[in-house]
């Protein structure tokens, strides 16, 4: 009988507090809240698809020097695709427009960028057909750069690459001469004072804007400071973003555990391993595929296991429960660790008393006192 009031109480699927509201007003037993809150958290639906929490923000590691470590991307443009390359030290951006976006194609990009600014020790890019072919991985091999991706349906894994994107479309769509747009970006100084060109070239670039000739000049600015300012921004920023937020890690997946993933395709899946912070790689029925902790759910049992055996105590409805406002004796929703369980009889040492009871029903025990 409780469970299928616990059913019932649980049919809409709402959560804890809500369906502790529904149920104070109608129905109640020892232990009835803590019964509905087990419910709901193996509630295999509620599972599915519960939003997990904002994660403390996980700022990218500042490179040591320029051009150490790049972000590479796809942009789809008014019809055409380009490739978008971006400097994590420097935000220097370089943009170049595809016949196809096939994985030659990208390559001979990649490899033309290369030659103007030397090859990188690590490339960070989607997971796109493009970079997961073999060329690519020989590609690689070949120039001697590690290659890492980002994990599918993340971006924010690639995030210097997506903001270079989004400055890149926003540059787009306002300016009449787009090369112009580019060479203002590129000399325009970032929050720490240098510009992306100063950053990556040691010099500033001359533009349309009239400058004092000495200004261009090379003059390689204080590398240790300007790095210590970009960390301090970075440190700040994170900050902001777990206080605005309420931000708090996720628990840690081990291999082994079954989780739901929230995919349009894929629901089930056993964790195998860590690969990367806050991403796993799992097994799903269509194979190995790896996913960010945030697309992870536990998996619990189906079936809720309330704490009562319903043949050891039987479902109680107050009095007064149809009342509206109806609670317990403090006010709130009643609590087993705080209430006494109910007997079918009066307490012992006074059987023709009648039994004294508590505004909601409960028998009261009466202490038994020596007969002096």
């Amino acid at each position: 009988m409780r469970q299928d009031i616990l059913s019932k109480i649980h049919g809409g699927h709402q959560g804890i507090v809500k369906c502790r509201a529904l149920a104070r007003s109608s129905v109640w037993w020892p232990g009835l809240s803590t019964d509905i809150k087990v419910m709901i958290e193996e509630c295999a639906t509620c599972v599915k698809e519960r939003k997990p929490p904002p994660e403390p923000l996980q700022p990218t590691p500042v490179p040591d020097y320029p051009w150490q470590k790049v972000g590479v991307d796809l942009m789809d443009w008014r019809g055409n695709d380009y490739l978008v390359v971006v400097d994590y030290f420097s935000r220097y951006i370089e943009m170049a427009l595809l016949r196809s976006t096939t994985s030659e194609t990208v390559i001979q990009h990649l490899k033309s960028i290369m030659s103007r600014h030397g090859i990188p020790e690590v490339m960070m890019t989607v997971n796109g057909p493009q970079f997961d072919a073999d060329k690519f991985s020989r590609f690689a091999e070949e120039y001697g750069f590690i290659h890492e991706t980002s994990s599918p349906r993340y971006p924010q894994a690639n995030g210097e690459a997506e903001r270079a994107v989004q400055t890149l479309k926003q540059l787009l769509l306002k300016a009449e001469d787009p090369y112009v747009a580019m060479l203002n970006y590129r000399a325009t100084p970032l929050q720490c004072g240098f510009s992306p060109a100063e950053r990556l070239m040691e010099r500033r670039l001359r533009t349309k804007v009239p400058a004092v000739p000495n200004l261009l000049i090379p003059d390689w600015p204080k590398f240790h400071d300007m790095r210590s300012a970009d960390v301090q921004q970075k440190e700040a920023q994170k900050k902001n973003h777990d206080k605005r937020h309420r931000a708090q890690p996720l628990p840690t997946l081990k291999p082994g555990e079954r989780v739901w993933l929230k995919t349009p395709t894929e629901k089930e899946a056993v964790i195998l391993r860590p690969v990367a912070p806050r991403s796993y790689e799992l097994q799903t029925k269509t194979g190995i595929q790896k996913r960010n902790r945030r697309h992870l759910n536990r998996r619990l049992s189906d079936a809720p296991t309330p704490k009562q055996s319903p043949d050891k105590a039987s479902t109680t409805i107050p009095p007064d429960a149809g009342r509206p406002g109806h609670r317990g004796e403090d006010g709130g929703f009643p609590d087993p660790s705080s209430e006494q369980r109910e007997t079918d009889s009066p307490s012992e040492g006074l059987p023709n008393e009648r039994p004294v009871t508590t505004r909601s029903g409960r028998v009261v025990k009466r202490p038994n006192i020596l007969d002096l």
